[in-house]
């Protein structure tokens, strides 16, 4: 690309994302300096919606998920809505009505005028009947797309007998449309629609199946580019970090915004993460592990906003001072870092604006620090998390200390049972005692200030009770030799 070309898209992209875009509004519980982290995109007409609502820990921004009940996802379209403008009443007679094994059409409905929203659909249409799924795919949502691949996979939920699960894969016709008929519509089935079509895949949120009526879903599909900036692509990222249980607790979220008319697909986009890292988890699609510290972007990014969200963990406790290295994908715009914060614990991203203390909605104190980019400043390409004043006791001490108990019982059960002299004994007794109750009260305090776990504590506790009880125990005399 050349270099005006990229100079333009940059600013653009910044335009759309930084001042007057997504990062406009002020975020209760956040410094007034930052930017929110629930918003609505600023995209132009044909996008879909761009908000969402998952919940997240304390401080965190909200992400998109599924919603397997009887409402839809939030920021899906409202089932209750109208078909988009220009679209035939959807109580017409519907004909030509296919079945499940085979090419159906979706009768007698036409496709959106030209300058209707570009988004995907999901409403109930009641000249459909019951366990009917007709599926419409338009390409940049006006026109028919012939021989695209629709699957639909069923799950019926049942405790007592395990999920039950059914796919069906039907190809468009000339009319861009399928219909999937006897889909289970009773009140323990979802239902999930995905499209593959022009090199990429577009999926629906999880639905239930109307029980009354049939359901009708209106795809569009776009060009797909491997290029980022072909299709307009900006992001956000957020990376959030809790200490629990001798642990980093790392929750890394990328909200991707596509500006363009076509769907992003990415290709050969790799995330550096931390050396060292356990417990990886794709909490969304579009993200997979790649290698012992590394992540990969993956599937498709069609027009409006997609989360990408990944979870994983590091050992903690080994020194008071960690930093952790991440690479970023390309045009994240802004990146926000946010800690639990703990006494003494400081937070330090080079490059990022003043570290400020603040409370997330649930009240925990949280450390937030951010860099939002300007027009005409560098890509932001990777960052360096660094924490200090880290406490570095963890639970391995008590393991250490429950260790320690159960051998000093081991020599109790014998003093107590050798000859001593009197008197001597019993300042050992009193000593162990001591001891045992110094441990057990600095055990308390180390679950008050959160830096051991509830079975840690529980299994630590146990110990040093069973140890006391032990100590008052009246002594047993040891049997008489014989002869």
């Amino acid at each position: 690309m050349r270099p005006e070309r990229q100079r333009i898209l940059r600013a653009a992209l910044l335009a759309c994302l930084l001042p007057h875009g997504v990062f406009a509004q002020e975020q209760p519980g956040l410094p007034a300096a930052h930017p929110p982290v629930k918003t609505s995109a600023s995209v132009p007409a044909g996008h879909p919606p761009t908000s969402s609502s998952a919940r997240m820990p304390a401080g965190h921004p909200p992400t998109s998920s599924s919603a397997p009940s009887g409402r839809m996802p939030a920021g899906h379209p409202p089932t209750s809505s109208g078909l988009p403008a220009g679209h035939p009443p959807a109580g017409m007679a519907a004909s030509g009505h296919g079945t499940a094994g085979g090419h159906g059409t979706a009768g007698g409905h036409g496709v959106p005028a030209a300058g209707a929203p570009a988004t995907i659909s999901l409403e109930q249409d009641s000249a459909l009947a019951p366990g009917d799924v007709a599926v419409v795919v338009l390409t940049a949502g006006q026109f028919p797309l012939e021989n695209a691949a629709v699957t639909l996979r069923e799950t019926v939920q049942s405790i007592a007998e395990g999920d039950a699960k059914r796919e069906q894969v039907l190809r468009t016709g000339p009319d861009g449309s399928v219909l999937f008929r006897g889909v289970d519509h009773s009140v323990r089935a979802i239902a999930r629609i995905s499209v593959q079509a022009l090199g990429a895949e577009y999926a629906v949120e999880d639905f239930r199946p109307s029980e009354s009526t049939g359901m009708r879903v209106i795809v569009p599909v776009f060009e797909a580019t491997p290029d980022p900036s072909d299709a307009m692509v900006g992001m956000r990222g957020f990376v959030y970090v809790q200490l629990r249980e001798g642990e980093f607790v790392f929750d890394v979220l990328f909200r991707v915004f596509s500006l363009g008319q076509k769907t992003w697909v990415p290709s050969s986009i790799r995330l550096d993460l931390p050396a060292g890292l356990s417990a990886f988890e794709s909490a969304t699609p579009g993200v997979v592990q790649d290698g012992p510290h590394g992540a990969r972007l993956t599937g498709s990014f069609p027009p409006g906003q997609k989360d990408v969200r990944l979870n994983f963990r590091l050992p903690a406790g080994r020194a008071e001072e960690e930093s952790f290295h991440f690479s970023l994908p390309p045009h994240v715009a802004e990146m926000r870092v946010i800690t639990e914060s703990a006494p003494g614990m400081s937070l330090e991203v080079p490059g990022f604006e003043p570290v400020q203390e603040t409370r997330g909605p649930e009240g925990t104190k949280v450390l937030v620090t951010r860099r939002a980019l300007v027009p005409g400043e560098a890509v932001l390409s990777s960052i360096e998390v660094r924490l200090s004043g880290l406490p570095t006791v963890g639970p391995e001490r008590w393991y250490a200390v429950a260790l320690a108990v159960a051998l000093a019982l081991g020599g109790l059960g014998l003093a107590r049972r050798a000859p001593r002299s009197k008197g001597h004994g019993s300042a050992d007794l009193k000593q162990a005692r001591r001891l045992i109750l110094t441990d057990l009260a600095a055990l308390e305090a180390a679950r008050a200030a959160d830096e051991v776990g509830p079975q840690t504590y529980e299994r630590v506790r146990r110990e040093l009770l069973l140890a006391l009880a032990r100590l008052e125990e009246p002594e047993r005399p040891l049997p008489a030799a014989a002869g």
